[in-house]
């Protein structure tokens, strides 16, 4: 973390400053998860599934005309 960036970094301590820049950052909780397009996938064909399922449900228990 630059200094530059907080003003207020100047009024604190030289101890206070070091531990604030050893800080390491969280850059793998910032990055959104990579590649989902299997999950995805896997959603849509079970919309499909479903769908199809109940269809036929609707189907078998309609009144007939």
């Amino acid at each position: 973390m630059p200094t530059k960036e907080l003003p207020m970094m100047e009024m604190l301590p030289q101890e206070a400053k070091q531990m604030i820049e050893e800080v390491p950052g969280l850059p793998e909780l910032a990055e959104p998860p990579k590649n989902n397009v299997g999950r995805n996938a896997g959603i849509v064909v079970g919309v499909l599934i479903l769908a199809a399922v109940f269809a036929k449900l609707y189907k078998c228990t309609a009144k007939k005309k």
